[in-house]
């Protein structure tokens, strides 16, 4: 028990730090070359865009004469619509009994299991 206790100290004090530190050099350095690359191209889309992308005046299109819309009369109104029939409710119910729920019947004994 000794034994496992002194392993598990030892794994916890001196062989996890050293991997957590090399650890994150490891990722530094993966950081500094995914930067580098990240800069490597976004030198070259500015050197693709160059002047292809600036214009050299921005001119707007040949308009088109323009042809006002048509505009077309309401639709006269040929009547009101109908009133809808009024719905005759159903009579209130007065004087209903509520039936009461049956008795619980429970047993004094289980009963016998069969063989």
């Amino acid at each position: 028990m000794a034994t496992l206790f002194v392993t598990l100290l030892v794994l916890a004090l001196a062989v996890f730090p050293i991997w957590a530190l090399i650890r994150i050099l490891q990722l530094g350095r993966e950081n500094n070359a995914l930067a580098e690359r990240l800069n490597e191209l976004a030198r070259e889309l500015r050197e693709l865009k160059g002047p292809a992308a600036r214009p050299a005046e921005w001119a707007p299109p040949p308009s088109a004469p323009v042809v006002p819309a048509r505009v077309m009369p309401p639709e006269p109104v040929v009547g009101a619509a109908p009133e809808p029939n009024p719905v005759a409710l159903p009579p209130p119910v007065v004087g209903r009994e509520e039936t009461p729920p049956p008795p619980l019947v429970v047993a004094a004994e289980p009963p016998p299991l069969a063989p």
